[in-house]
């Protein structure tokens, strides 16, 4: 999941693209509870995040931050609720 500054459009990540899957571009406590509800019940057994910009990320420096703490909060609350867990791709010592 990207939070929604990342991609102008729901258009899929130049990483995730490679890879022949799509990110999804969500924000909002409410928003992200029902993405990772909706990724998992769709057969996704763990969450991943883009929790800061990245090096191949053509519209978002490394040291930008994707989501608040609350939205990371309720990402991994989600995800434990289903007994399962969230990764990160985080660059910097703020993302982490």
């Amino acid at each position: 999941m990207r939070a929604r500054g990342e991609l102008l459009l729901n258009e899929p990540c130049s990483c995730c693209f490679r890879a022949g899957a799509i990110a999804r571009v969500v924000d909002g406590v409410d928003n992200v509870r029902l993405a990772v509800r909706e990724e998992l019940q769709q057969g996704a057994n763990q969450i991943k995040i883009m929790a800061s910009g990245g090096v191949s990320s053509p519209t978002d420096p490394i040291a930008n931050t994707q989501y608040s703490e609350a939205e990371i909060r309720a990402i991994v609350d989600e995800a434990a609720a289903a007994n399962t867990y969230v990764m990160a791709h985080a660059y910097t010592s703020r993302a982490i």
